[in-house]
């Protein structure tokens, strides 16, 4: 007996040109070794159970068990087996996302041992700038808004690994980009590079 869900498999083999012939038959058009095959060890009285195999691209379960007769002999053997090829990958579909989801909470949790100290250094730079009056150094600003925004990438961050909802606003991109020319300048200068901004069109967009 053969069924047709094992035709599929190979293709141009058909069902009369398989019955009251050899298993070599089919195991031939397989191209393997009939001998090798889990069913010719069943005929010897051996028992498996899901046998990893592959068969060009996909991959099945293969179990094969003897037949026994009345008077306790072997009359026979059965072999079934069962693609598993989209189960595995869903397998390992779902392992790779076991595996985001406990990086995730690491780095939730790195990120809150990163804003303590961010929060320490934001309160002293106030300190500094209140006590230096008016005339104060104008970089204090500075650091405070760049310890803001590394705050509010980790909160984006933070949303994202707790599969919270970012809501989107209109923003100012020129404004963006002058907040950081500070930024740049320092950078400049300190890779001995001169350069000049020049601001001509106002952009938004929502982010």
């Amino acid at each position: 007996m053969v069924n047709y869900a094992l035709l599929t498999y190979v293709p141009g083999l058909q069902r009369e040109n398989l019955i009251g012939r050899p298993y070599g038959v089919l195991a031939e058009a397989c191209g393997i070794s009939g001998a090798d095959t889990l069913i010719m060890g069943a005929l010897q009285g051996e028992t498996h159970r899901s046998v990893i195999g592959e068969y060009g691209d996909r991959t099945f379960a293969v179990n094969a068990f003897p037949l026994h007769s009345l008077q306790g002999g072997i009359s026979g053997a059965v072999s079934i087996s069962l693609e598993i090829t989209e189960l595995l990958k869903l397998r390992k579909e779902i392992g790779n996302m076991e595996r985001l989801s406990l990086v995730g909470q690491m780095a939730a949790s790195i990120t809150h041992e990163i804003r303590n100290p961010m929060a320490v250094i934001r309160v002293f730079i106030q300190l500094l700038q209140e006590r230096s009056g008016t005339a104060g150094h104008p970089y204090y600003p500075i650091i405070i808004d760049e310890l803001d925004r590394e705050n509010a990438i980790i909160d984006d961050f933070l949303s994202l690994a707790q599969n919270r909802i970012v809501e989107r606003k209109q923003t100012d991109i020129n404004a963006i980009v002058r907040t950081l020319e500070p930024l740049f300048s320092a950078e400049a200068n300190y890779r001995g590079i001169s350069w000049n901004t020049a601001w001509t069109t106002t952009y938004r967009c929502c982010c």
